[in-house]
């Protein structure tokens, strides 16, 4: 049919492309009350997917979970024995990873009231990571308290931890915002009121009420 070699053969050609370029009007009132119903569908699927299924296996997973808890999207994928902790009226976005080092048996995030994580977002825990109250944590944020692989190349082959003193706990304070595409590494303390920039890689102590950007992170203005 593609080398339309005869006339049936470009008789069908004709038919295939006209009706891969054909269109349908829209209809105000009919396509309206369709996208409509779609959206309507759709939202109830995710809600009832959230309540019966995403939130109850989250909070199989937790040492501790507040109340109000939400899923926009899925159920973050959790690795290691990882004892987390959620405060009250926690929003968690879709596809996040919340993963355990192996170097001690139970370390602990924290995650305060109020605080939103957004999409995307990776956090490694080595022993400790602590987000404070009220904060907004952008997506494909990094967050990790350890290198997550050994510096020698012998250690990776073997699939070896990093050492204890490669791990060094993290701590977000509160009403903290922290841009898109961020890496906060570890040994880290972000100071209440702080705004990390998108894309910023923070290595260092950054002091409250005050904006930090770039790599490695810096104070650019500090905030009444």
């Amino acid at each position: 049919m593609k080398r339309r070699e005869n006339w049936w053969a470009r008789l069908l050609y004709w038919a295939a492309v006209t009706g891969r370029r054909a269109h349908v009007p829209y209809i105000p009132v009919l396509h309206d009350l369709l996208y409509e119903q779609r959206r309507l569908l759709l939202q109830t699927w995710r809600h009832l997917k959230r309540l019966f299924y995403y939130e109850p296996l989250l909070k199989s997973r937790c040492a501790h979970v507040g109340k109000n808890l939400t899923l926009l999207q899925a159920l973050p994928l959790i690795a290691g024995n990882l004892a987390i902790f959620i405060g009250d009226d926690v929003t968690i976005d879709g596809t996040n990873t919340f993963a355990a080092n192996r170097v001690y048996d139970t370390p602990q995030l924290r995650i305060g009231d109020h605080t939103f994580i957004g999409w995307h977002v990776t956090i490694s825990v080595g022993k400790e990571v602590t987000i404070g109250q009220h904060c907004l944590i952008g997506m494909n944020v990094l967050i990790a308290d350890n290198d997550m692989h050994p510096v020698n190349w012998e250690e990776r082959r073997r699939n070896l931890p990093v050492a204890k003193e490669m791990i060094q706990p993290v701590h977000i304070g509160d009403d903290v915002w922290i841009g898109e595409g961020c890496s906060i590494l570890k040994g880290v303390t972000i100071g209440d009121g702080a705004v990390i920039g998108a894309g910023s890689v923070v290595v260092h102590d950054i002091p409250s009420h005050c904006v930090a950007a770039g790599n490695p992170a810096c104070v650019v203005k500090a905030l009444d």
